[in-house]
């Protein structure tokens, strides 16, 4: 309804009444008045629809219907018509383009009006115009800045950069006071413009206050961290997801005698380092890449015939994104502390032999005595023995654990020597662990579905994860109960649950089970060190790998029992 009423439509409209009600009294002899005024009307309307193009047009016929009437000659009212549509056809094209014309400028001055930035005209050194965000900084109102001399305002810095304009210079930073003291920084940008018809120049203007103080805290940081870097003894270097050498310190030069001009844009292989340490590295790198946590390795470098060693520490740093843009690097030299822990290994090593041969001679006897292939004894000998047996048992694994966490905190343990079927291992560990749950009676189950899940790691190590975790549901197990061993593939991991129906684990022990020495008070009348989890939760994240549990058991009826998961990444 209301596009029938619209100014185009009410404009044809009123052409056609006119021309019907000036030609009435031509056809139809009346008074010239009445002409007249109808003539006068449909001029005022016609100039009030269409300006003065509808004017012109509405006066031409006007005059051509006076003229026919008063000598009665139809051929001069069909001149004048035929002349009005010239007329109109001629300003059409015309009248359309100043429509667009009227539009465009409505949406510069929308545009300009509502801009963020502040906008400023000068013409012959004038401001001409000013936007609501400009006199916004500047603390004036509108009227306050308009036909003003710009060499009168506070923004001396203007009219400086409007002269470099001239010389080629567009981009410029402006700092000024505004009315209420406050310090304003602004970047503007100038460009020249034609304003009524004549050369004028226009400048965008932004208030980088802010940007430019985070800028300058950004670069007092980063020379902070510049000279943190360089005065640092030990070789820091920044790697892209490409594993290219983007930055490295100063020290790599004493320490790998090869120049930090030399290393950028360079691969790990480049520094100098073996296959081996090369390859080493760059599995460390991908796994930063891949997972956001730090990893650290060991490496040997060879530098003029001497062997080196570094302990390296890989950082992932983060985008806005937290995706991982890069990976800073922190080799120390650790030549000194290595060859003490070599004797401290050597000494280990050796004290470990010293007493694994005794231990070992202890078990195997007394299982000759229990087998009797020594001959009969009595029960109560027997019993005797057996306690000597599990003693012995017992000092094996102390042993065994105390030389697993030296070699843990020497950082000596190789975690990802080769391809090893946890299968394999996990069967291994329970056919050497089933001589020893007799005094319990305590039954083993497993479960395997799948037979062969590769993953990188060594066997010894892998041995200690299962070895531990089902040995504590045997000590904290009841007589007559059982543990469960399940391993199956759950995507690119291995997962492994173990299960028993023992004592459980209490509430408040929960958040210390993974500490070093910890042990629950349910465990006071057990032997243990309260070191096997801490050495299991060490294993199973150098691997790469997850560990959690749940006490009591959600699978065992009468709520009891501990239930641990474990995943690992299956090789690739």
């Amino acid at each position: 309804m209301n596009n029938i009423f619209s100014k185009k439509n009410l404009s044809y409209l009123s052409l056609v009444v006119a021309i019907i009600l000036m030609a009435f009294p031509y056809f139809y002899p009346t008074n010239i008045g009445l002409v007249i005024f109808l003539g006068l009307v449909f001029v005022s309307l016609m100039y009030t629809l269409w300006s003065i193009e509808g004017g012109a047009i509405s006066f031409l016929l006007f005059i051509s219907f006076i003229t026919a009437t008063i000598n009665s000659d139809k051929t001069i009212l069909l001149l004048g018509v035929l002349g009005a549509i010239v007329v109109f056809l001629s300003t059409f094209g015309l009248r359309k383009k100043i429509k667009s014309i009227k539009k465009q400028g409505r949406n510069y001055s929308n545009f300009s009006e509502k801009s963020g930035d502040g906008i400023i005209v000068i013409q012959n050194e004038i401001v001409k115009y000013v936007n609501p965000a400009f006199a916004d900084v500047v603390g004036k109102r509108h009227f306050g800045l308009v036909n003003r001399n710009i060499k009168d305002l506070p923004f001396k810095g203007l009219f400086k950069a409007i002269n470099q304009y001239d010389h080629g210079q567009s981009l410029h930073e402006i700092s000024f006071k505004n009315r209420y003291g406050r310090t304003v920084i602004m970047e503007a940008n100038i460009t020249t413009i034609s304003y009524n018809e004549s050369l004028a120049y226009l400048v965008t203007m932004r208030d980088i206050l802010r940007r430019t103080k985070v800028e300058e805290v950004l670069r007092q940081k980063e020379q902070e961290f510049q000279n943190l870097v360089e005065n640092s003894t030990d070789v820091i270097a920044r790697f892209d997801k490409d594993l290219r050498c983007l930055y490295i310190n100063s020290i790599a030069k004493k320490e790998w005698k090869v120049s930090p001009s030399y290393l950028f844009w360079k691969s790990i292989e480049d520094i100098g380092l073996s296959k081996d340490m090369a390859q080493k590295w760059e599995t460390a790198m991908d796994y930063v890449f891949k997972n956001g946590k730090e990893k650290s390795i060991h490496i040997e470098y060879i530098v003029d015939g001497d062997k080196r060693y570094y302990h390296v520490r890989l950082l992932p740093e983060l985008d806005k994104d937290k995706n991982v843009k890069t990976v800073l690097t922190i080799s120390r030299n650790v030549t000194e502390i290595k060859e003490i822990d070599r004797l401290k290994s050597d000494f280990l090593s050796y004290t470990t032999h010293q007493l694994r041969t005794p231990i070992s001679v202890i078990r195997w006897c007394s299982v000759m005595f229990l087998d009797d292939m020594l001959g009969k004894l009595t029960q109560k000998q027997k019993e005797y023995i057996r306690k000597i047996y599990e003693a012995n048992n017992n000092l094996a694994n102390i042993s065994n654990t105390f030389f697993n966490v030296a070699l843990l905190e020497f950082g000596m343990l190789d975690f990802h020597t080769k391809n090893v079927n946890i299968v394999n291992v996990a069967k291994n560990s329970i056919e050497d662990l089933r001589c020893q749950v007799f005094g319990k009676s305590i039954k083993i189950h497993e479960n395997y579905k799948n037979q062969k899940l590769l993953v990188k790691g060594e066997d010894r190590l892998l041995e200690v994860i299962f070895k531990g975790l089902v040995y504590n549901g045997i000590k904290y197990g009841n007589p007559g109960g059982n543990v469960w061993l399940e391993i199956e593939k759950d995507g690119d991991n291995a997962y492994i649950k173990v299960m028993d129906d023992g004592c459980g684990i209490s509430l408040e022990d929960r958040s210390k089970i993974f500490t070093k020495f910890f042990r629950s008070d349910k465990s006071k009348d057990v032997h243990g060190t309260g070191l096997d989890l801490y050495i299991i939760k060490s294993i199973v994240d150098n691997l790469g790998g997850t560990i959690s549990f749940e006490s009591p058991n959600p699978e065992i009826k009468n709520l009891t029992g501990t239930v641990f998961y474990i995943t690992l990444p299956l090789a690739k």
